[in-house]
């Protein structure tokens, strides 16, 4: 296995654990080397404000890297728009039935469950999506080894977003569960506003990428 594909998986499994909360040791702490034996200090990626401009403006990324890396990205914008527009669909379905049933307590644990259950959901759709990602990633990496770095610092930077939306979700399922009840009355408009919100979010986060 080559150092580029043992730093991808290391960080790909660091950051899948901290999308569950477990506790994990960040394997970029320092310089790892890659296959085409360029060190990446990937500690600077995020500290020094890296972005996608400066993946695409590297010098070392060829016109046919370049164009992979923006077929990852807009693979990745679709996977999170997509993510966030199922768990409004979803979310809207239950509120309904919810409301249809008049909100009796059976109704209401009943939503509550559903809506726990969403939280691992969630998890598990974002965890899904970053192995879909990096195992893209890896492989345009193989191709196209002078890339490397521009390849880590983009995972490293769409994960980032992942997780961000994970972050968000889960306040989002926690506020809800904690008043149900009060809640349901002007659930459509909430659900319609935050995911709204979070659908802009993401959309502007690629154009700014």
């Amino acid at each position: 296995m080559s150092h580029f594909v043992q730093t991808m998986n290391s960080l790909r499994a660091y950051h899948k654990a901290r999308l569950t909360g477990r506790a994990a040791i960040a394997p970029h702490m320092g310089v790892i080397q890659t296959s085409n034996d360029t060190d990446i200090n990937t500690a600077t990626i995020v500290s020094r404000g890296i972005t996608m401009s400066t993946v695409n403006g590297a010098s070392d990324v060829s016109p046919e890297a370049a164009l992979e890396i923006e077929a990852l990205k807009a693979m990745s914008q679709k996977l999170a728009e997509e993510q966030n527009k199922n768990m409004e669909v979803s979310i809207i379905n239950d509120a309904q039935a919810l409301s249809n049933e008049g909100v009796t307590p059976g109704a209401t644990e009943a939503f509550k469950q559903k809506m726990n259950l969403k939280r691992e959901r969630e998890k598990h759709l974002s965890a899904q999506n970053i192995d879909k990602i990096f195992d893209s990633a890896i492989e345009i990496g193989e191709r196209h080894p002078a890339a490397q770095e521009a390849i880590v610092t983009f995972t490293e930077l769409v994960t980032g977003l992942f997780r961000e939306m994970s972050r968000v979700f889960n306040e989002f399922l926690a506020k809800v569960l904690s008043k149900v009840i009060t809640w349901v009355k002007t659930a459509f408009q909430d659900i319609k506003n935050t995911f709204g919100n979070i659908g802009d979010w993401i959309q502007g986060w690629f154009v700014r990428a």
